[in-house]
C-alpha cells in the first residue's frame, strides 16, 4: 500500500519545478500598500519549494532588498556593510514604521482652516416710502394737512422749514 499510495501522491500532486518556483521567487517584488512584513512573508512562502539550501537567507536578503518599494529604505540598506537578512529586514521595517509615524505626526499637527466669526448682522428693515408712512397717521407731516404726498407741503408752505422763519 505504500508504493500505491506514492504513486498517487506523485501523480494528483506533482513536485513544482523549482526552476519555475525561482522565477515566481524572483520576480516576487513589494506590491502598492504592502507592508514590509506582509512582503517578507511573501518571500519566504514563495521561497519553500525553490531548494535555495544554504543560501537561501542570502537570496532572501537580495529579494528582500531589490524588491522594495520604497527607494528611500533601498538606499539605506544599501550602504550597510556586512547586510545580513535578518538586519535588513529589521532596519527596513524600523524605517517603515518611523516614515508611518512621522507622517501621522504631520497630519495631527496640522492647523486646519480657522474660519472667522462674525456677528451676524441685523436685518435692515424695508424703507416705508414717505408717502405710505405717514398715510397712517391720516396727514401730511409737513404742514398737518388732509394730503397724503409731503413733497405738495413744500410748494404750499409760505415758509422754510429748517429755519422756521417765513419766506419774503
Amino acid at each position: 500500500m505504500t508504493v500505491l499510495t506514492k504513486i498517487l501522491q506523485e501523480h494528483y500532486s506533482p513536485r513544482p519545478l523549482v526552476i519555475a518556483e525561482r522565477f515566481r521567487f524572483h520576480k516576487r517584488d513589494q506590491r502598492e500598500g504592502e507592508s514590509i512584513r506582509d512582503y517578507n512573508a511573501a518571500l519566504r512562502k514563495l521561497s519553500e519549494n525553490c531548494s535555495f539550501g544554504e543560501s537561501l537567507n542570502d537570496t532572501l536578503r537580495d529579494r528582500l532588498v531589490c524588491g522594495l518599494k520604497a527607494e528611500h529604505i533601498q538606499k539605506k540598506l544599501l550602504t550597510e556593510a556586512d547586510l545580513t537578512y535578518q538586519k535588513a529586514l529589521e532596519v527596513a521595517i524600523a524605517i517603515e514604521t518611523a516614515t508611518k509615524d512621522a507622517v501621522e505626526l504631520q497630519r495631527q499637527h496640522v492647523k486646519a482652516p480657522v474660519n472667522k466669526i462674525r456677528k451676524e448682522k441685523q436685518p435692515v428693515p424695508k424703507k416705508i416710502p414717505v408717502t405710505k408712512k405717514f398715510e397712517k397717521i391720516n396727514g401730511c407731516f409737513r404742514c398737518t394737512g388732509t394730503h397724503k404726498n409731503p413733497k405738495i407741503a413744500i410748494l404750499k408752505m409760505p415758509f422754510v422749514i429748517s429755519v422756521g422763519k417765513k419766506a419774503i
